[in-house]
C-alpha cells in the first residue's frame, strides 16, 4: 500500500476516534482541521427548568429576607475557573408568584403580628395605609380592602378623610357644619399636631342647643358608623336622625382618654344626620365606616408629605387610638415628595423614616410595619425623559430604615419595572400614569394596588406554609 494512502487512513481513524469521544462526552468545542469537535471534561448534571422550580417553591423563608438566599446549581470548582455570574434582582425574584416582602428578620417574623392575625378567627382588625398624593382617592388603598376582605372577611370602608376638599369618598358624601373644625394633620398649628393620629385634627365647638355636625348621604350600603373622640371637660350628647326616624340618642361622660361609639345603621341608608350638644369643645380623631368583623382597610393620604409626623404624636393619645382601633398593620408609602431635591446622599431621610418606624413601634406594639419604597419617577435630563437619579438613593434609604429597626419592605420601584418603568406606564395604552412621569392614573393605581396585594398575599402563603400541602399560585390563591 502507497504511503500516502496509509496517511490517510490514519487521519481518517484518528478523525473518528474523536468525533466518537465528543459523542459520548458533550463539553468544550474546539477545532481540528477546520471541523469542531467537542474534548472531554468531567460532567455536570444540570437541573431542568422544573426542577429548579420545585427548588425554589420548597426553598425556607429565609429567602425572603433581604439577603435573597438564592439556590444555584452546584458546580465543580475544577470544572471552570470562572466565577459564577451575579444575580440581578429580578433574576433573584424570578421564583417569586410577586416581588417578595422583605425583612432583616427570620422568615418573615416582621409581619408575625399581623399575619397571626389573619390566620385565626380573632376580633376585627384595622390596617392603616398612611401615604402622599399617590394614595389619595383609596385607589390602591381600596384594591388591598378588596382582597383582605375577600380572603379574611369584613365589609368596612375604614377611615372617612372628613379633611379633604372633596366631599365625597367611596361612595361617602358628607358635609361638616360650621361649628366643626377639621384639616389635615399638616396644615394644623404644630401645638395642635400631636392629636393628629389619623392624619386629621378636628374638634366641635360649644353649643347649648342640639345642631347638625355632620350630615351622610350613602351611595353604598354602609352597617355601622364609629367614631372616635376624646378630651372633653364636659358631658355631652348625641343624637343620630335617619330619614326623620331618631336612631340613638346618648350621654356620654367627660373624658382625658380617647374613646368611642359605634351607630348602627339600617338597611337602606341613604342619609344620616349626627347631631351634638356640648358645653365645652369635643375632640374628634376619626370617622370610621366598617363591620364588626374581618379586616378594616383605611387609607390616610396626605398631599406633600414625606412621613415625617409620627414622631411628634402624643404618645399617650396614639397608644389609645392604635388600642381602640386593634392596629395590627401599618403601610407607609412615602418618598414622591423627597425624591425631586436630587441630593447625593439622603441619610438624613434615611434616619427621619427611621425615627418614625420606632415611633409607630413605641405606641403600637402589636402592629407590624410595612415600608413601601418610593415608585419610579422621571425628569428631562439633558433632553432626555429618565427615571429621577435620586430615586434609587431614596429607595435604598427607606430599605435601610425598615431592616434596620424591625420593619418589612416591598420594593415598588422593582415591581413597577425598575428604571424607566414609569415612561412605560405613561405610554401604556390605556395609560397607567399620568405625564407628570410621578403619579398614576385610576387603571394605574388599580394594577399597583394588586402588584402590592398579590405581595402580601403571596407572603402570608408562605407564612403559613407549614400548613399546607403545596404551594398555590398567587392568581388561584386570590379566588379562595
Amino acid at each position: 500500500m502507497n504511503k500516502p494512502y496509509q496517511t490517510l487512513i490514519f487521519l481518517v481513524l484518528v478523525l473518528i476516534l474523536y468525533l466518537g469521544i465528543a459523542f459520548l462526552s458533550p463539553s468544550y468545542k474546539l477545532s481540528f482541521l477546520n471541523v469542531k469537535i467537542r474534548v472531554p471534561i468531567p460532567q455536570v448534571k444540570q437541573a431542568t427548568t422544573g426542577e429548579v422550580h420545585t427548588l425554589a417553591q420548597t426553598k425556607t423563608t429565609d429567602t425572603l429576607t433581604n439577603k435573597n438566599q438564592v439556590i444555584t446549581d452546584s458546580v465543580d470548582s475544577a470544572a471552570s475557573s470562572v466565577p459564577p455570574k451575579e444575580l440581578t434582582l429580578t433574576e433573584k425574584y424570578r421564583s417569586y408568584s410577586a416581588v417578595p416582602i422583605e425583612t432583616s428578620e427570620s422568615g418573615l417574623s416582621a409581619m408575625s403580628e399581623f399575619f397571626g392575625q389573619l390566620n385565626g378567627d380573632a376580633e376585627k382588625l384595622t390596617v392603616l395605609h398612611y401615604g402622599d398624593s399617590q394614595v389619595e382617592g383609596d385607589r390602591i388603598t381600596g384594591t388591598i380592602r378588596s382582597t383582605l376582605q375577600k380572603r379574611f372577611g369584613g365589609k368596612g370602608k375604614g377611615f372617612i378623610p372628613l379633611y379633604y376638599d372633596l366631599s365625597y369618598y367611596q361612595g361617602i358624601s358628607y358635609q361638616t357644619s360650621t361649628n366643626w373644625s377639621c384639616e389635615s394633620v399638616l396644615k394644623a398649628e404644630p401645638q395642635e399636631r400631636a392629636e393628629g393620629i389619623l392624619g386629621m385634627v378636628a374638634k366641635i365647638q360649644p353649643s347649648a342647643v342640639f345642631r347638625n355636625i355632620l350630615d351622610f348621604n350613602f351611595k353604598q350600603r354602609v352597617s355601622s358608623l364609629t367614631v372616635l373622640y376624646g378630651k372633653t371637660d364636659s358631658a355631652f350628647n348625641i343624637k343620630v336622625v335617619a330619614k326623620g326616624n331618631e336612631l340613638m340618642a346618648r350621654q356620654f361622660p367627660p373624658t382625658t382618654r380617647v374613646d368611642s361609639f359605634t351607630i348602627n345603621l339600617p338597611d337602606p341608608c341613604q342619609s344620616l344626620s349626627i347631631l351634638m350638644q356640648n358645653a365645652s369643645p369635643v375632640r374628634v380623631y376619626g370617622v370610621f365606616a366598617d363591620d364588626d368583623h374581618g379586616v378594616c382597610v383605611s387609607n390616610i393620604a396626605l398631599r406633600g408629605s414625606s412621613g415625617n409626623f409620627f414622631s411628634s404624636f402624643d404618645f399617650q393619645t396614639a397608644s389609645e387610638v392604635y388600642r381602640l382601633l386593634n392596629v395590627r398593620l401599618v403601610i407607609l408609602q412615602f418618598g414622591i415628595n423627597v425624591v425631586p431635591s436630587n441630593l447625593n446622599s439622603y441619610k438624613y431621610y434615611e434616619e427621619l423614616m427611621a425615627r418614625q418606624i420606632r415611633s409607630i413601634k413605641s405606641f403600637a406594639p402589636k402592629a407590624s410595619i410595612l415600608v413601601v419604597g418610593v415608585t419610579d419617577m422621571a425628569t428631562r435630563t439633558d433632553g432626555l425623559l429618565k427615571t429621577f437619579p435620586s430615586v434609587e438613593l431614596v429607595l435604598n434609604a427607606q430599605r435601610n430604615a425598615a431592616l434596620k429597626n424591625g420593619a418589612a419592605f416591598w420594593d415598588a420601584y422593582m415591581a413597577m419595572g425598575g428604571e424607566g418603568s414609569i415612561i412605560d406606564w405613561v405610554n401604556a395604552n390605556p395609560s397607567l400614569a399620568t405625564k407628570d412621569y410621578t403619579h398614576f392614573t385610576y387603571l394605574g393605581a388599580i394594577k399597583f394596588g394588586n402588584l402590592l396585594a398579590n405581595a402580601l398575599m403571596d407572603s402570608y402563603y408562605r407564612w403559613t406554609k407549614t400548613n399546607y400541602s403545596e404551594t398555590i399560585p398567587v392568581n388561584q390563591r386570590l379566588n379562595d
